[in-house]
């Protein structure tokens, strides 16, 4: 669910101009986030703030790298927080996941 609300916000937010006519997203870049949480090793990723985390990386590694100005990296970074937040039942600024997400989204 949290990643299927990412990709609807990404896709309607988004959209592709004359200046950024290679944000175009469709449901491959969905599956590469799900592809790269099915190849974590489980004995890596064994709690779930690790999880939490590799969600987070494998969005960010998926979208956030595609867009081309700072006011789109920091509305998509705000994003995957609030998604946290709301998806996982977890606040994000009063977790210890915070610090780790923060080096993470700051990137």
């Amino acid at each position: 669910q949290a990643t299927n609300d990412l990709y609807n916000a990404v896709t309607s937010k988004l959209l592709p101009t004359p200046t950024k006519s290679h944000y175009v997203f469709n449901l491959r870049d969905m599956s590469k986030v799900f592809q790269g949480l099915l190849r974590a090793n489980k004995d890596v990723f064994d709690t779930p703030e690790s999880l939490i985390r590799l969600w987070a990386h494998e969005n960010m590694r998926v979208f956030h790298d595609r867009l081309v100005d700072s006011t789109d990296r920091t509305w998509f970074r705000s994003l995957v927080s609030e998604t946290i937040a709301n998806q996982f039942q977890l606040n994000p600024l009063c977790s210890t996941i915070q610090t780790r997400l923060n080096l993470l989204l700051t990137l």
